[in-house]
């Protein structure tokens, strides 16, 4: 791929997105390129309430989405949460991090 010879270590998808909306991309990434991927989706999609961008997405909902991302697609190495996440999310998300840690397959 184009970006194979320009000395990156990872390759990241970062906001704009949740993670279902994310799905397609980390998918095709993970087969195509590589480089490790780092997955950072926002808290869903946003939803305008009196013209303020509101994220509904659970900080579980979202654990679940970047749990299966581990273990769906080998390449995924980071994972984080941008807009509309919260200190709850980011502790949802470092559980799913122990879990990997811990697990057999790590």
């Amino acid at each position: 791929t184009t970006v194979s010879d320009m000395g990156i270590d990872v390759f990241g998808l970062n906001c704009s997105t949740g993670p279902i909306e994310m799905t397609p991309s980390v998918q095709w990434l993970d087969e195509q390129n590589e480089h490790d991927l780092l997955v950072v989706p926002n808290a869903g999609m946003p939803e305008n309430q009196g013209g303020q961008a509101v994220y509904k997405m659970t900080p579980e909902k979202m654990s679940h989405a970047l749990r299966d991302f581990l273990k769906q697609y080998k390449k995924v190495r980071i994972i984080g949460g941008c807009c509309g996440t919260n200190p709850l999310h980011i502790a949802a998300l470092r559980k799913v991090i122990d879990e990997k840690d811990n697990s057999v397959e790590g």
